[in-house]
């Protein structure tokens, strides 16, 4: 996959590949598929079982290129029909903190999700009775 980077020129905009560096420096350990070039626009994405990450970098690379930034949550239909998308948070920038940011927020959604799950999950805190007298006990 090419990208519109080039070396010589340091002042520039993110390119794709820094885009895909910062997604795989906050989800360790997953990969950024780089869809092929459409029309001019570069994106990356990130699948989780059923939320979905996009990046859309629009025109060339340039201090003001626009970043879209999708997170989504596909949900499933009947009867064998496609899923329906919800988004969660979308973005539209130029600056690539605003990016990170909302990667940053982005993981902590999905942490909040396995948190309540495993809280849900988890057995009730409940005192050991062994005896009358633990009845009595403050704490």
């Amino acid at each position: 996959m090419s990208d519109d980077t080039n070396q010589d020129d340091e002042d520039q905009g993110p390119g794709i590949l820094d885009v895909k560096v910062a997604l795989e420096t906050v989800f360790k350990g997953c990969k950024v598929h780089l869809l092929p070039s459409l029309g001019g626009s570069f994106h990356a994405e990130l699948s989780f079982y059923e939320y979905e990450i996009r990046v859309i970098l629009s025109g060339l690379r340039a201090k003001d290129r626009k970043i879209h930034y999708r997170f989504i949550q596909r949900v499933g239909q009947p009867e064998g029909r496609k899923p329906t998308k919800r988004m969660i948070l979308e973005i539209e920038t130029t600056d690539p903190d605003q990016l990170v940011k909302a990667i940053e927020d982005t993981k902590a959604h999905l942490l909040g999700i396995v948190y309540a799950i495993t809280k849900a999950l988890r057995p009730p805190n409940v005192p050991r009775v062994s005896g009358i007298d633990d009845l009595f006990k403050d704490g």
